[in-house]
């Protein structure tokens, strides 16, 4: 799937478009050298995220996570600055 997402990204960029990657933030795509190339590439800003910043909650009935946020961490990649500062809340307290 990523080397059929890098010629339409590199695309975007190349017309002044803007491009965000998402995966949760301990994804091994991070990891990956061809991510890794092509975020430096492209200057990419990279931001971590909590989902409870955002209101997420567990989906469905459970007594036990009545009224709970997720902590749950995403990091997102973009070559747009504004997008990236949007998307860096932190959970109260961390």
């Amino acid at each position: 799937m990523w080397d059929n997402f890098v010629p339409a990204a590199d695309e975007v960029i190349k017309m002044g478009g803007i491009v965000v990657i998402e995966w949760p933030r301990a994804c091994a795509y991070w990891r990956d050298p061809k991510v890794k190339k092509f975020l430096k590439r492209h200057n990419m800003y990279t931001e971590t995220w909590h989902g409870c910043a955002y209101k997420l909650r567990p989906v469905g009935r459970n007594k036990n996570f009545d009224g709970m946020y997720i902590k749950k961490p995403w990091m997102i990649a973009t070559n747009d600055r504004i997008m990236a500062d949007a998307f860096s809340k932190k959970c109260p307290g961390v």
